[in-house]
């Protein structure tokens, strides 16, 4: 006997039923109870839901998740999704509609190119930031503007570039700690760092770079020596300031560097490339000012204070070129994700910056060693 077009077939939960089972459950209309009950759709909804699908967290990082956003998305991945069949396809059904996707704050990233919602202006970035990621920047932004106004004092002051006593020293590390400091909260992002020990360094980091740059502008407004002055108490006071906080920069520096260099950072293609590339010419910039100290303090222990303050223009250029790979490279490679290129020419390309800059720095090493 077959059934008609308007009968309702056997389900398959009881399709392995032997025939004579199925023909008695056809001729009492149980077939049809069962489908107007649902009880099978029932069944069906009280099975695992399948698990969300994972959305790729802060897209303003390059579209890369970041090491302390993991346990965001895992609690995402967790959340269970409603059943695909809704109340609106089964009339009368007793499961709730769907809910809808993930919202449009993290949109998964458009290849070779960025979506309308993924970068909403400085001011959204302000506020998806961390407390401490917002001190660093906000004291970033303060040394930078500093470096800036002492620009304007060197020009309506006068005065000599060059020097143990000059401008040039607020200005120039105005503007190099602050870039640094704004650089490295970001660059810091990608590599996989707990989030406490990140917290920690970064705010110890800021605040040394204010100690650093206070002290200098502090000496250059009073017409003296900031860094190997031994003149007085006062100023071997700021002079051994400076030069412990520099000891505290080359510790926090190099904790970066080997997290770069223990986990593969994330990021966009490019990315680890350049973060390892950037903190490994950061040790040489490390170095570099350490020898100029190092050297400046011995001669100022000799006796020769004229000598110490010459001593370290050698090495100048090293520490000025190799210091800013970290803030050049990532945000090249960061402006790299934004092009509709493929990942091989935009890692051509980095290979090609990292060369450049690797040269560079080989050629201003070169220049101090035969002019030390």
């Amino acid at each position: 006997m077959r059934a008609g077009r308007g009968t309702a077939g056997p389900p398959r939960a009881l399709r392995v039923c032997p025939p004579r089972v199925i023909h008695v459950f056809r001729v009492f209309g149980v077939f049809g109870v069962l489908h107007d009950f649902r009880i099978l759709r029932v069944l069906r909804f009280r099975q695992a839901p399948p698990a969300r699908p994972a959305h790729v967290l802060s897209a303003a990082y390059g579209g890369s998740l970041r090491p302390y956003d993991a346990p965001a998305l895992r609690a995402v991945e967790a959340e269970p999704m409603d059943h695909p069949e809704s109340r609106a396809e089964h009339p009368g059904g007793t499961h709730t509609p769907a809910r809808p996707t993930p919202p449009a704050t993290v949109p998964a990233p458009r290849p070779g190119g960025r979506d309308k919602g993924e970068d909403r202006g400085v001011r959204a970035a302000w506020r998806a930031a961390r407390p401490s990621e917002r001190l660093c920047h906000g004291t970033g932004a303060v040394l930078t503007l500093s470096g800036l106004a002492h620009l304007v004092v060197l020009a309506v002051d006068g005065g000599p570039w060059d020097g143990p006593v000059s401008w040039r020293k607020p200005v120039t590390f105005g503007l190099s700690f602050g870039l640094t400091l704004i650089a490295l909260t970001w660059v810091t992002s990608y590599l996989r760092v707990g989030t406490r020990l990140r917290t920690v360094l970064l705010v110890v980091f800021a605040a040394d770079c204010v100690v650093e740059v206070g002290g200098i502008t502090l000496q250059a407004w009073r017409r003296v020596p900031s860094h190997l002055n031994m003149e007085t108490g006062f100023d071997t006071a700021v002079s051994m300031t400076l030069a412990v906080g520099g000891g505290v920069l080359v510790v926090l520096l190099t904790v970066f560097a080997v997290a770069s260099f223990r986990h593969r950072p994330a990021g966009p293609t490019g990315m680890p490339l350049a973060l390892r590339s950037g903190f490994a010419i950061l040790l040489v910039a490390l170095l570099s000012g350490a020898a100029m100290i190092a050297r400046g303090v011995v001669l100022t222990r000799t006796g020769h204070q004229e000598a110490a303050y010459h001593s370290t223009a050698p090495l100048k250029p090293l520490h000025g070129v190799s210091l800013h790979a970290v803030l050049v490279l990532p945000a090249l490679a960061r402006l790299l994700s934004r092009t509709p290129w493929s990942d091989r020419t935009r890692l051509q390309i980095m290979h090609v910056a990292v060369g450049c800059w690797t040269a560079t720095v080989l050629g201003a090493a070169a220049w101090a060693v035969l002019t030390w």
